[in-house]
Formats: C-alpha cells, sequence, structure tokens
C-alpha cells in the first residue's frame, strides 16, 4: 500500500477524524478523539528522515534515527530562538490521518495516534524566558493502531525535506498483518488550526478592549490576549522560511482582518436617505442580571450561549422596514470566515422567528431613530470575545444600486457557556447546584488522610477580571483552535494542559514537590486562593512558582466556572499513582524487610483533581454527567502533562478504554495494592493484595454548606462486591499486567492487623503497632520489620527516621502487639513543614511461611486559624478590621513566617503579611488588617499562615455586606 508521510508545522494542525483508534496512551492514557478497540495494535515502526530549514534568525535542524525507540534532536543557534516541535502525520488509503506532536509545543486533541507504545525520545531547547533558556530531555510514549488488521512498517527516503504544513514527501510501506482482531465505533471530530503562541514580553493586565483603524476602515480589536496572538504570528512566519511562496500564502492574523471585506467599515454616507448606525446601547445591566454575569467585574457586556439579550441600535433616522434592511454581524477569533462558522451574518426583521440552534436577531420595539433587538444566540456557539457589526442597506427611489453602510461596535461580547439552558452540553438542572458549581466564588478542598480530613478554603475569585481574562488568554496560548472553543470537552483539556507550566508551554503554575522553595517563591501551602496567582501570571505572562494538587485544582475550578462550566475541586484519599498501566499498586520489600523505596509506586494520602459537568456526544450513550479531569503534572497525555475529562460513569464500569485517560484515573480510585518479596537475585513473588486500600472517601464540598460530600460511590462500587469485581476485572483486561496472575495466595494461619492512631497532633508523640493473632492450634513464631520514614503527601520518602527489628512466638490462638515508639523529638529536627510519616511494616511466619506487608501514613494535624472581624456587618466603601491568630502547637518557637489573605468583595484582593513575633510553645501568633468592601454581599476572607516549622494553618470567615 502507498502511503504519505508529512512533516506539519507545529503551529498549525488541521484536525481529521479518527475512526477505530485504540485509547491508550503512556501509562494507560486515553487516545485523543480516537476510539475504543478490543485489543491494543502491534508497534508501528518509526520512519526515518532528515529535516533542515532555516528559522529566522538562526538555523533549526532535526534528525530522527529510523527504529522505534528512536530519538529527534531539535536544536536552533542561539538562545534567542524559542522551542520548536515537529508533527509526523501519516495518512493511508482508507485510513483517516492522524497528527502526533513532539517537543513542548502542544499536540493536537483531536488526531492522535493510538495502539501500542512506542517511545520516543528527544531533547527541545525550552521557551525563552528572561535571559535563560534551559534545554530539558525528556521521552514520550504513544500508541497507534489502525481500524484494520495489520501492523505497518514504514520507511522512507533520507533526504532532506522542508517542514511545511502540506505533504511533501511519499513513501511506500509494506504491511504485516497483526493476529489481533480490533473493533470500533466511529465519533465525528469537529476541525479547527491552532497556533503557536508564545510572548517574550510583558503583557500589563486590561479589560477593556482597545481600538484602532486599519487601512480599509476596518477597527482591529487588540483585546487582553492579542499581543500573545501577535507574537505567535510572529513566530509562525519566522519558521516557514524564505522561499514558500509556490505553496503557500504567509499572511499574519493582522493583514488577513486588514484584507478582509467582511470585516471592512463602510461608514461613508452616500445618499441622504441611507441607514446609518450611529451607536449601540447594550444594556448591560439589563442583560447581565438576566444571565447571571452580573457579578463580573468585566465592564463589557457578557452573556451566556443560547439565551435572549436585547441591544438597542441608534440610527440617524427612523427605521422603515419597506426600504431599509439590517444585518447584524458577529465576528470571533483572529481570522474569522463565514465558511468556517466564525464569521455570523444574522438578518433583522419584523416577522423573523426564532430557529432552534441558530444564530437570530428579531425587532422587539421601535422609537423614532431607536429599535431594540432581541439576538438569540445557539446552544453550541463558540465562547469567547465576539465583535458585532451592523450593516445597514437602503433601497432609494430613482438608484439602481441599495447604498450599503457598515458600523463596528467599539466595545467586546463576551459569551460563556450556559448552565441555565437546557440544549447547552454544560446544562446543570437543579438550581442549587449551579448555585454552588459555577456562581460560588469561595469553597472548600479537602485534605488530610482519609482517617482525619478537613476542608482547606480556597477564594476562587472567578468574577474577578483577571480570571475570566486568563482563562480566554489561556485558550487562545494553548492553540485551541476557535471553533473548537464551542465544545466543553476540548475547552476543559486546554485549560488541564494550560493550568500547569511543566511542559514549558506557557502556562500558569509550575508542580513542585520538595522541602525547600526559594525565597523569591511561593510555597504550595501558602496560597488561600486563585486570584493572587492569577494577578502575578498577568502581570508578565510568565510562570508562578509554586504549586501541589489543591492548588491546581483550585485554579482550574476558578478558570473553568469563570467561562460558564459546572465545575468543583474533588479530593480522593489513598490515591494511587500507576506509572505503568498496570492497574495495580506496586510496593517491594527484601527478604529482610527493609522497603526497596526506588522499586515503589506511590500512594497519595489524597490527591485533588476535578470535575466539570457537560454531556459526552463523543461517546457511547450514559457517560454524561462529571467529567473527571487534572491538571496536576503526574503523567503526559500525548506528550502534554494533562488528564481527562473521563467519565466518572466509565471509572465506574472499569471502562478504562473510553478517552480521556479514564484507565490512570481508574487506578487512583480503584486499584489493587500488591507487596512483593524481591530475593537476593532479583526474582519477586507476590505476598500479599490488599483489595479495599485505594480510593477512600472520594470528597467534594456540598451544595449550600461547608459539609463535606461523601462521592466515593460515584466512581466505585462498595468494595468488595461483585460489580466492583467485574469493573475490576474489566479494566484488567486492558492492562499492562493482564496475563500475569497475581491472586490466589496461601490461606493464613496468622492474622495480621496494622493500627496507625487517627490523630495526631504536630508536635506529640507517635506510637504505632501490629497485631497478631495465632489461628492455628500449633506454637508459631514471628518475625519482621517496623520501618518509620518521613515523607510527602504524595507517598514519596525523603528520609529514613527509626526501624526495628521483633521476633515474637504465639501460643496457640494467642494473641500478641510489637509497638514502634516515634518520640516528636526525633521527627521534629528532621520533618520540614509539609513533612508526614510513612510507616511500612513487613512480617514473616517461620513455620508456614506465610508473610504478611503493610504500609500506611501519618499526617500531622495542625492549629485552624480563628478570625474576628469587628463588624457583624460592613458596608460598601467603609474599612472594617479582620484580627487572626492561631497558638503555637510545637515545643519550639516558631519565628518568621508570612500570613497570605485573600478576599472575595473587598480591597485588596490579596495580601501578604510577614510575621516579625518570636512565638513560644502555647502562645497566640497574631496579626490584624483592614479590608474595603465594594460590591454588596458576602464579603469572605482566606488566610494560610506557612513558617518553616509549620504550614497547613489555614482558616476562612465572611461578613455580609450592604449598601
Amino acid at each position: 500500500m502507498s502511503t504519505s508521510f508529512v512533516v506539519a508545522r507545529a503551529c498549525r494542525i488541521d484536525h481529521q477524524p479518527l475512526f477505530g483508534a485504540a485509547a491508550s496512551y503512556g501509562s494507560g492514557r486515553a487516545s485523543d478523539f480516537g476510539q475504543p478497540t478490543g485489543s491494543f495494535s502491534r508497534l508501528t515502526t518509526r520512519p526515518s528522515y532528515t529535516l533542515s530549514y532555516p528559522l529566522k534568525p538562526h538555523p533549526f535542524t532535526v534528525n530522527s534515527t529510523g527504529s522505534t525507540g528512536g530519538s529527534a534532536h531539535f536544536s536552533t543557534a542561539s538562545s534567542g530562538v524559542g522551542s520548536t516541535s515537529v508533527r509526523d502525520t501519516l495518512s493511508t488509503h482508507g485510513t483517516p490521518k492522524f497528527t502526533a506532536g513532539y517537543g513542548p509545543e502542544r499536540v493536537s486533541d483531536a488526531n492522535q495516534p493510538t495502539g501500542a507504545p512506542r517511545t520516543s525520545s528527544y531533547t527541545v531547547p525550552a521557551r525563552t524566558y528572561g535571559n535563560t533558556r534551559p534545554t530539558e530531555s525528556r521521552s514520550a510514549r504513544y500508541h497507534s493502531s489502525y481500524p484494520t488488521s495489520s501492523s505497518r512498517l514504514i520507511t522512507s527516503s533520507s533526504r532532506p525535506i522542508t517542514c511545511y504544513d502540506r505533504p511533501v514527501m511519499s513513501s511506500s510501506r509494506p504491511e504485516t498483518s497483526t493476529s489481533r482482531p480490533i473493533t470500533s465505533y466511529t465519533r465525528p471530530v469537529t476541525s479547527s488550526s491552532r497556533q503557536i503562541t508564545r510572548s517574550s514580553q510583558p503583557v500589563t493586565s486590561s479589560t477593556r478592549a482597545v481600538s484602532s483603524t486599519n487601512s480599509t476602515g476596518a477597527r482591529t480589536v487588540s483585546s487582553a490576549d492579542g499581543n500573545a496572538r501577535d507574537e505567535a504570528e510572529r513566530v509562525r512566519c519566522g519558521r516557514l522560511g524564505d522561499g514558500v511562496s509556490g505553496r503557500a500564502i504567509v499572511i499574519s492574523d493582522r493583514e488577513f482582518r486588514n484584507n478582509s471585506k467582511a470585516l471592512a467599515i463602510s461608514n461613508h454616507q452616500q445618499h441622504a436617505e441611507q441607514l446609518t448606525t450611529k451607536d449601540i446601547d447594550l444594556h448591560k445591566d439589563e442583560n447581565r442580571s438576566n444571565h447571571h454575569t452580573d457579578k463580573y467585574e468585566h465592564s463589557n457586556l457578557i452573556a451566556r450561549r443560547g439565551q435572549d439579550f436585547d441591544v438597542t441600535v441608534i440610527f440617524n433616522r427612523p427605521y422603515d422596514a419597506s426600504k431599509d434592511t439590517v444585518t447584524l454581524q458577529f465576528a470571533v477569533g483572529y481570522r474569522p470566515q463565514e465558511s468556517k462558522g466564525t464569521i455570523i451574518r444574522v438578518p433583522v426583521s419584523l416577522t423573523r422567528e426564532f430557529v432552534h440552534g441558530a444564530w437570530s436577531a428579531k425587532i422587539a420595539q421601535t422609537n423614532q431613530e431607536r429599535v431594540r433587538l432581541q439576538i438569540t444566540s445557539p446552544p453550541d456557539a463558540v465562547v469567547g470575545r465576539y465583535h458585532l457589526y451592523v450593516e445597514t442597506k437602503t433601497s432609494v427611489p430613482g438608484v439602481e444600486k441599495e447604498t450599503d453602510f457598515r458600523y463596528q461596535h467599539p466595545e467586546e461580547i463576551i459569551m460563556l457557556f450556559n448552565p441555565w439552558c437546557k440544549d447547552d452540553t454544560v446544562c446543570l438542572d437543579q438550581e442549587t447546584s449551579r448555585e454552588e458549581y459555577v456562581l460560588n466564588d469561595s469553597g472548600l478542598i479537602w485534605v488530610g488522610t482519609a482517617k482525619k480530613n478537613c476542608g482547606m478554603p480556597w477564594n476562587f475569585g472567578q468574577f474577578e477580571d483577571v480570571s475570566l481574562n486568563t482563562c480566554l488568554w489561556l485558550l487562545e496560548r494553548g492553540q485551541l483552535g476557535t471553533a473548537a472553543r464551542a465544545n466543553p470537552v476540548r475547552v476543559t483539556r486546554c485549560i488541564s494542559a494550560m493550568a500547569n507550566f511543566n511542559d514549558k508551554d506557557g502556562g500558569v503554575l509550575y508542580g513542585r514537590w520538595d522541602n525547600d522553595y526559594p525565597k523569591d517563591t511561593t510555597a504550595p501551602t501558602a496560597w488561600s486562593g486563585s486570584v493572587a496567582i492569577l494577578e502575578k501570571f498577568w502581570q508578565k505572562k510568565n510562570v508562578v512558582k509554586f504549586a501541589q494538587c489543591w492548588v491546581f485544582s483550585g485554579l482550574v475550578t476558578t478558570l473553568l466556572r469563570a467561562i460558564g462550566i459546572p465545575t468543583r475541586s474533588v479530593t480522593n484519599f489513598a490515591s494511587a499513582h500507576d506509572s505503568d498501566a498496570s492497574m495495580t499498586v506496586d510496593f517491594h520489600f527484601d527478604q529482610d524487610g527493609k522497603p526497596l523505596k526506588e522499586m515503589d509506586d506511590s500512594v497519595w494520602n489524597f490527591h485533588v483533581w476535578n470535575e466539570s459537568w457537560f454531556k459526552r456526544p463523543d461517546l457511547p450513550d450514559g457517560h454524561d454527567g462529571w467529567q473527571a479531569h487534572d491538571a496536576t503534572p503526574q503523567e503526559t497525555s500525548f506528550g502534554v502533562f494533562r488528564c481527562g475529562p473521563a467519565s466518572v460513569k466509565a471509572i465506574k464500569q472499569g471502562e478504562v478504554y473510553l478517552p480521556f485517560d479514564t484507565s490512570f484515573v481508574f487506578a487512583e480510585v480503584n486499584g489493587d495494592r500488591v507487596f512483593w518479596e524481591v530475593a537476593e537475585r532479583g526474582s519477586m513473588k507476590v505476598i500479599r493484595v490488599d483489595k479495599k486500600c485505594i480510593g477512600k472517601m472520594i470528597s467534594t464540598k456540598a451544595e449550600g454548606s461547608d459539609d463535606r460530600d461523601d462521592i466515593t460511590h460515584q466512581y466505585k462500587h462498595p468494595e468488595g462486591s461483585v460489580q466492583e469485581r467485574r469493573a475490576v476485572e474489566m479494566a484488567y483486561k486492558y492492562s499492562s499486567r493482564k496475563d500475569q496472575a497475581i491472586y490466589g495466595l496461601p490461606t493464613e494461619d496468622v492474622k495480621f492487623s496494622f493500627e496507625l492512631p487517627d490523630d495526631v497532633p504536630i508536635g506529640k508523640d507517635v506510637s504505632v503497632s501490629l497485631k497478631m493473632k495465632n489461628t492455628n492450634y500449633k506454637s508459631r513464631a514471628v518475625r519482621g520489620k517496623i520501618t518509620a520514614m518521613i515523607g510527602f503527601y504524595t507517598g514519596i520518602p525523603s528520609k529514613d527516621l527509626k526501624e526495628e527489628d521483633f521476633e515474637i512466638t504465639l501460643d496457640p490462638w494467642e494473641e500478641r502487639s510489637f509497638v514502634l515508639d516515634i518520640p516528636a523529638a526525633l521527627y521534629l529536627d528532621k520533618c520540614k513543614a509539609d513533612g508526614g510519616l510513612k510507616i511500612y511494616v513487613k512480617a514473616t511466619v517461620k513455620e508456614s511461611e506465610q508473610r504478611f506487608a503493610s504500609y500506611d501514613t501519618i499526617d500531622f494535624q495542625k492549629p485552624r486559624i480563628n478570625m474576628e472581624i469587628t463588624r457583624g456587618e460592613a458596608l460598601v466603601g467603609q474599612d472594617f478590621e479582620v484580627k487572626v491568630s492561631f497558638v503555637n502547637p510545637l515545643p519550639v518557637r516558631v519565628s518568621g513566617g508570612q500570613w497570605y489573605i485573600e478576599t472575595s468583595g473587598a480591597n485588596p484582593k490579596s495580601k501578604t503579611i510577614p510575621n516579625s513575633a518570636i512565638v513560644p510553645e502555647g502562645k497566640e501568633v497574631v496579626t490584624n488588617f483592614k479590608l474595603t468592601p465594594y460590591r454588596v454581599g458576602v464579603c469572605r476572607v482566606s488566610v494560610t499562615f506557612r513558617a518553616d516549622m509549620l504550614s497547613g494553618v489555614y482558616g476562612m470567615s465572611g461578613v455580609r455586606v450592604r449598601q
């Protein structure tokens, strides 16, 4: 079969439908817009090729080896050039095209290879930020399969080719058949093109559009994300190099808009009777109230799609339906085009009827020169910034040609998703749900352990200017095509990627898990909300350091609520990190009982991700509702740190083949913990399988209260039930360990119970015990080891703390315990502010060779902040004072540290106060500050405190504000 091999520029991808693609990537990741198959395909071999083309002002070369697991090396001659990636496009007769991405540039959401794993390592110069540009090395894996039962060997010429958008080289590929049949279903994919965006210059915050007039009279609007787009265009044109006029028309967004006749302003009054537009009244207050957007600080009209909004057009004379024709035009995106659905022309008349699923406009009222129009957008309209034009034509007696006039309103209209619209895919039926997951601008994120946990206050602040500005900017920076922004699946996946910066792609937060953080950065435990993060990011459009899972989740909740997608933060206690798609979490011990921590998977004390509510027409029926997604950089999904959205219903049923990344989330909540004993020469055997320890008390804030809502039943069937085991067996069929038997261990004759205290205040002694009961009529000798380590909440140990061996003889039916004591003085010296204890145990029964192993964690309880507000009720514009304090629980003095404050509806919106006092044990750490409310409602105040020896101290309170 003859096929073509194409190298596509990273800054634009034409999405094509993908039929029957297998759903797996990396660690069991699901295909992007590929669909499930009954099995994984065989390995697809990598082509060999050499690419070179000039990159202004420095050359750029790519070399790739021709074997599976080969490498591609990307380089530029100067650190002044940003990173570059190359995408391979493989197309075959009868097989839809897919596109894969290499390097830190964003990878196409729609067209990804799926199937069996293939590793490609590469070295890519990272983007330029400041004066440094580090080079990073990483590896990416993806799977590739086709709807036919074949495995293709790709061969190609080694001659250099120029890197363009379209096919420039073809090759022949012999095919070999695979013995594994593949089943699939078909799903359409929305086409879009994506641009690389990069900003090397600081961009200042702006909430109002700034307009200018181009050479054709069209007003071009430079919105808050315009500078990033302009920079992206510069990079795009530079990468194309010279001598491309014969195969591509190179034009910037600005030139495109200037040349577009549809965007040109015709403001010359050709005849005295011509109807012209003087102004437009957007009725902002009325429309924003009707659309539940009146809390947004933006001065623009913010509307929700699928719902009427009114505008009044002010003409130069009274409107006459007998001779005047009025047409509204809406343009969205940087290259709006009617053929692409991003220019919408809406005729206006007195008799026009509502058309379901389409834009419409009718005259609601006329009053001399003022004509009030009722406009309806479809429930699947693109979200983003729209420009409104009014085009008028007048039939003048004696004049053969109609005179026309086109007016552009200087202010943008921002369109959001609409959870109140029954036809919008994000529709929520219950008003209480909409109040909580769309309109509530503060909340709680659960942290701790399954045994002892609490809600951490978080200020989401989705109505602040910076929140909506940043969300729209990230969709552009994330290279999500304009048309794709109508789809909450695509928007959510883009935000999941852009919330983190770990791909060096211009995202917001840098994830870091460490004991120490540089002084010019903010430790993850210091943040008390999203607003301070976004304000810091928006100032220079540069990464904010640092974050961990709850910070990523809080930020994503802010961004998606800002754009209208119902979203909540969800915490999974005892959350597994399955790094190899095995659906199990593996722990290893040597024969003496010492943990082999470098071989282990990790189980996080807790892990926080997000859920968003929308329909999934891309999946089989029955998968609408909550969709899990995760911005924390754990594993890559098609080369990018992101995860989901995965249907929560699919997770519950073990349907891990469905996109996106369902297998990874399934293992987080429902994997089995497997303990292995490693022999001296490296062989391993299973000594215990714990089927009930992963995925505990999955929690979110309850609707309308500060209570914890346990949603474990939405993710998994009851532990040990037939349905739960059936779901595990379903998932296991698609795991990397499906042919390896790890169950069916021998019967136990000694019962073991590993017990840890539920609540350990920081600074107090700790005791853990292993209970052993002999259930045999003969004596049993038990020997073993208990090991305590300092570690992170992610389950990763950092320092050895204490270990003790034991040997106990149990008489028939006797029960005894071995206790390990850990004094506070021992762990306080080694345990940093964010640390906890990791306890491992392994025991062996001498006579029967029965083995037992277990692992658990202790998260120290921290004091809570007490908040006193001087007034029971505050007034808009008048200061009120807040006193915050807590008692030092440590047997040492607390000195230094900082208070981190965030507010909703008051100034300052965020504030940092250093602690200058030295506070001994049992005394109060205290500070005071003033706030000025600027809107009516409830003003909430979130506060955290962090010092070198103490973190995780937080509190929240609120005060009602009236006019």
